[in-house]
This record gives structure tokens, C-alpha cells and sequence, in this order.
């Protein structure tokens, strides 16, 4: 065994040839227009402070981060070139390409890495700044060379490198708007290093890209540019999608019913693919610090009336599974031995009654028990087709048991503004993607430094503050041991099941729809390509074999193992003495 860990550790430290699968894909022919859709404007195109689903369909072709990764996240070059990582997984080393520049002509440098870590992402970013809260310096040795150094091993970080959670953004532009990051021009303007730069963005119609002639990567990229056109519904757009205006929606947008509906046309490839990866939970959150949600024994009368099969089968047509926390089954951290909350709607009325919550004036909804009237108040994302259809079933079945419910339709950028700033809400929902380590997307949502933040898709919504969920939590991104943090995260489970700040709802399996003509493109949950370097389309050709559609999987044996490398980095000093100034992938 000894012998096995020293292979390991060698492995990781030692230069790996890149696998064939993660590489951008030299098989296509320059030209044409790739037409996305999204529903809604995103509320800027700053992907360095947000993970609004919008910007990053819209933006992430402007922007790159030190890394990129495949379908299993095994790490490839980006702006970062190669890499090296200590032995105890404390100081991270990066060499960056030397010919890339901002689309301003600027030269990109290691000024501009450091920068992002410690002034942007370590501060703003809802995912990263988690991962990022033992980071004591980002070292510029060089004008290529940049060096992080944690104050713990940091498990996580390697899994954050990627344009979604780390985008590296231009400091010469930015700097002056370190303390003031949401009155930054650059938020609507943006520039970057990647394939495509920014044209127009005309609100409410369309956000345009056009190719960088000047990328540091040719062939790439394929596309002449990118047009985000924005839609006022799904539904219209997937209405474009089959009149051939739009090449790609993404399962975010796309309907469960309207995938079903365009099951078995050949002209469009319905997709999975890697969803069951990145895992999406759909949430309910509950506005623990306003009554009646303050009370554990409301919120476990509401989780009683919640069918969460029913919302599986009519929300998203049986694409996924019921959830029973925020980490799903088909992760390697999930726990199963947690409180389940079954549907009882009768359970659920006698917990009201006995709380003194009755129907006093007869009209069929319950008061307080001072006689006020009862209202929930749930807001959602009208621009979402599952987020309305959830909302609307959740009012019925709360209105079943005696609860009135009033729905609150706005776009995302209000009702973020409403459900993470000002806390306007007693129940909302929201789906969030767990990645390949729970460190990065699902820590932001329960950790109590997130707690009246104020800062989108995070604790802010719910403000649960639990000092042995927060040391679970520390802890879980401090230990390299994979079985060690899995034990971590199966008690944060346990906790949060038991003390309901949220209810998981579904296991989401998003269906991303994209025209039989577009090469290389995949959902934007399943691979690091949403920069869409290597996208091109067979009808600026030759005629080359259709993308086809492909099954859910759970995450693969490479996946884990990944994890598993960087987890056995520190294991000793002996192996430390071994392992020391060896190079890592």
C-alpha cells in the first residue's frame, strides 16, 4: 500500500502527457455564426463576480482561466501553459503562455493572475471566494510565472481553475475598481484574452461576439462569432431553435417538456452529457430569520407537503431523481443516511394545528395564531420554465394544507436583487450545480460567512449559520484524504438534513438541445469548452457525422481518481522528502 501511495504522489508531481480526449479539437473549418439563446438579460457580462446561467452563456467565450478540463476534470493548459504543485498542496505554481493579450492589444501577464485571485475572485466570486479563504499571497516571480501560497493544504483549488469559477480578468482595466467592482464600465463592456471578443450587447435582443484574429491559439478559434439572442420565454425560443434561428439552448433554459416534445428529430441533439457529472440540486429555500420560517417545526410541516416525485414527473418529465440533500446520489461524496422528509400532507396539517396555525375565518388558509393572516410570499425566475412550473406546484400543494402562497414573477436580475440583497422572500427556489468537489459550489450555500452578504447564489438568500457546519465545512477543503473529507461532508449532510435551512428537492438532469449541424459543442456543464474554441458548424464544410445524444453517467473512475491525486499529496514526510521538486500536470 505504501508503495501504491508513493506511485501516486509521483504521478501527480511527475509530467503527464495531456489526454487526447481534453484537447481542443483541430477537425473543424473556419466560419459561420453560432446563434445561442437565453431567456432574460443577464445582469452584466462580469463573470468574474456572478454564475448567473446568462452571463456565463453569453460571456464565457470572451474569457479564459489557467486552466481547462475535460468531461472527467482532468486538467489541461489555458492560459497556463504548466504547472507545479507541493507536496503538502500548499503553494500552487503556474507558467503562463507568453503570447496571449487582452483584446485591447494590452499584453497579458502574471500582474494580471495575482490581481484576479486577491482582488476579484477572493472578494466576489460566489464559488471561488470559498476556496479562496486560505490564501495568504499570489506570488508574481515573473512576468510568466505566478505562485499561490495557502496558509493549509487546499484540496479544492485545483477544481476552481476553470472560466466558470476563476476567470482571469485585465488588471490595467480593473484595478481602479477593485473596492467598487459593480460600477466597473468594463461589467457591460467586457475584455478578455479568449477566442472571442465583445461587439454589442442591444438589451433584450441580442449580445454579439465576433473571433479574435489575434488568439494565441490558431487554429482556433473556428467560429467568425457568437450571437446570444434573448428571449422573453423558453418556449419562444425553443420555437427558434426548430425554425432554425438558433443553434443551441442550453438545459438550464430548455424545458423538460419541450425536450420530450423534440425527442427523435434528426435535425436536433437532445443532451445530457455530463450532467449527472456537475449534478444540479433544485432547491427550496426557506427565510430562516422571518416568520414563520424561523421555526424548524414550520419549515418541517412544509417539507411534509411537498411532493417532490410529483415535481420530478411534471417539472422535468422523470429526467433526474427525487433529492435527498444538496450533494446527489451519484456523487462520490453523497451520504444517504440523512433525515428524509416524506411526503405527508396530513402529517404536515397536524404539525400546523398543533403549532396554533388554523383556519379561524373560514376561508380555507390558515392564520397565525395571533389571527393575522397567513401569506408566503415565493418569488421565482419568470424566465425559467422550471422555476414557474415549480413554483406554481409547490403554491398548490401548500395551499393543500392550508397554506396560502403568493407567486412573485421576476427577471433574474431582480430577483436576485430581491431573494440575495434585500432578503424579500419566505420561500424560493433555485438549482445549483454541485462540480467535482462539494468545496466549490455547494459550501457557498451554507457556510456562515456567506450569511447577510448580500452576494448572488449564495448563503446570503437563507443566512444559516452553523459554526460546526462551517468547521465541517474549513475542514473538508483543508484535508487531502478523500476519505477523510468524505466523512466530512457525510455529517454536514446529516446536519443540514436535520436542521432544514433549505429542502433539496430533484436531482436535475439538464437536456441541452443543439442543431444537428454544430460540431463540438456539449453542454456547458459538462466540459470546460463554453469559450467554444473547437465549436464550428458542417454547414461552412464538409459534411461530417452528426453530434449525437448521449445518455447521464456518473461520474467515472478517472473523475474520481483525479480527486483522489490531489488528495494523496500530503501523506508524510517521507513522501514529502521523495516527492520534492518533482513537476506536476
Amino acid at each position: 500500500m505504501k508503495a501504491m501511495v508513493i506511485a501516486l504522489v509521483v504521478l501527480l508531481l511527475l509530467p503527464i502527457a495531456q489526454p487526447v480526449s481534453a484537447q481542443p479539437r483541430a477537425n473543424g473549418v473556419h466560419g459561420g455564426i453560432l446563434v445561442q439563446a437565453i431567456v432574460g438579460d443577464p445582469p452584466h457580462l462580469n463573470i468574474g463576480i456572478t454564475t448567473s446561467v446568462a452571463a456565463l452563456i453569453a460571456a464565457s467565450g470572451i474569457f479564459e482561466s489557467l486552466l481547462r478540463f475535460d468531461e472527467d476534470f482532468n486538467p489541461y493548459p489555458a492560459l497556463a501553459e504548466r504547472w507545479e504543485v507541493s507536496p503538502d498542496a500548499r503553494v500552487y505554481t503556474f507558467y503562463l503562455v507568453k503570447n496571449a493579450t487582452w483584446h485591447d492589444g494590452h499584453p497579458f501577464t502574471a500582474e494580471d493572475v495575482a490581481f484576479t485571485f486577491e482582488k476579484i475572485l477572493k472578494k466576489y466570486h460566489p464559488r471561488a471566494r470559498g476556496v479562496l479563504g486560505t490564501l495568504e499571497r499570489v506570488e508574481v516571480l515573473d512576468n510568466y510565472t505566478v505562485r499561490f501560497v495557502f496558509s493549509e493544504p487546499n484540496a479544492a483549488f485545483f477544481y476552481i481553475l476553470n472560466v466558470h469559477n476563476a476567470p482571469v480578468l485585465p488588471k490595467h482595466l480593473l484595478e481602479p475598481y477593485a473596492d467598487k467592482i459593480t460600477e466597473a464600465p468594463f461589467n457591460s463592456h467586457p475584455i478578455g484574452t479568449g477566442p472571442f471578443r465583445f461587439v454589442e450587447w442591444r438589451k433584450g435582443e441580442y449580445i454579439k461576439l465576433e473571433r479574435n484574429p489575434n488568439y494565441y491559439r490558431p487554429p482556433f478559434p473556428y467560429l467568425d462569432g457568437i450571437i446570444t439572442r434573448i428571449y422573453r420565454d423558453p418556449v419562444t425560443a425553443v420555437l427558434a431553435l426548430e425554425k432554425g434561428e438558433v443553434d443551441y439552448i442550453t438545459g438550464y433554459y430548455m424545458p423538460a417538456s419541450e425536450a420530450k416534445r423534440l425527442e427523435g428529430r434528426e435535425d436536433i441533439a437532445l443532451t445530457y452529457r455530463g450532467s449527472t457529472i456537475t449534478a444540479p440540486v433544485l432547491h427550496m429555500f426557506f427565510n430562516i430569520h422571518r416568520e414563520p420560517l424561523n421555526s424548524l417545526e414550520f419549515r418541517k410541516a412544509i417539507a411534509h407537503a411537498i411532493n417532490r416525485q410529483e415535481i420530478l414527473d411534471k417539472v422535468f418529465f422523470g429526467f433526474g431523481k427525487v433529492a435527498t440533500g444538496p450533494i446527489p446520489s451519484t456523487h462520490w461524496s453523497y451520504n444517504p443516511n440523512v433525515t428524509i422528509y416524506e411526503y405527508d400532507p396530513e402529517k404536515a396539517k397536524q404539525i400546523l394545528d398543533r403549532l396554533g396555525f388554523k383556519d379561524v375565518d373560514g376561508d380555507g388558509f390558515r392564520e397565525f395564531p395571533n389571527g393575522t393572516k397567513l401569506v408566503i410570499a415565493l418569488p421565482f425566475n419568470a424566465g425559467v420554465a422550471f422555476h414557474e412550473r415549480t413554483a406554481q406546484l409547490i403554491a398548490y400543494m401548500l395551499r393543500e394544507v392550508g397554506i396560502n402562497v403568493e407567486l412573485r414573477a421576476y427577471d433574474e436580475a431582480t430577483l436576485a436583487q430581491k431573494v440575495y440583497v434585500e432578503r424579500d422572500f419566505d420561500i424560493t427556489i433555485e438549482r445549483f450545480a454541485t462540480g467535482p468537489d462539494p468545496s466549490i459550489a455547494v459550501a457557498r450555500l451554507y457556510h456562515g460567512s456567506y450569511a447577510f452578504s448580500g452576494r448572488p447564489y449564495t448563503n446570503a438568500a437563507v443566512s444559516y449559520n452553523n459554526p460546526r457546519v462551517n468547521e465541517l465545512l474549513d475542514e473538508a477543503t483543508r484535508v487531502p484524504d478523500v476519505s477523510k473529507r468524505k466523512e466530512l461532508f457525510a455529517e454536514f449532510q446529516k446536519i443540514v438534513a436535520e436542521e432544514l435551512p433549505d429542502l433539496c428537492l430533484v436531482e436535475v438532469y439538464d437536456v441541452a438541445a443543439i442543431k444537428s449541424h454544430v460540431r463540438n459543442l456539449h453542454e456547458w456543464s459538462a466540459e470546460s469548452r463554453v469559450e467554444r474554441v473547437d465549436v464550428w458548424l458542417a454547414t461552412v464544410g464538409p459534411t461530417a457525422p452528426a453530434q449525437s445524444p448521449t445518455p447521464p453517467k456518473g461520474p467515472s473512475i478517472s473523475t474520481i481518481a483525479a480527486i483522489a491525486l490531489i488528495a494523496v499529496v500530503v501523506v508524510g514526510v517521507a513522501i514529502y522528502a521523495f516527492a520534492r521538486g518533482r513537476k506536476g500536470s
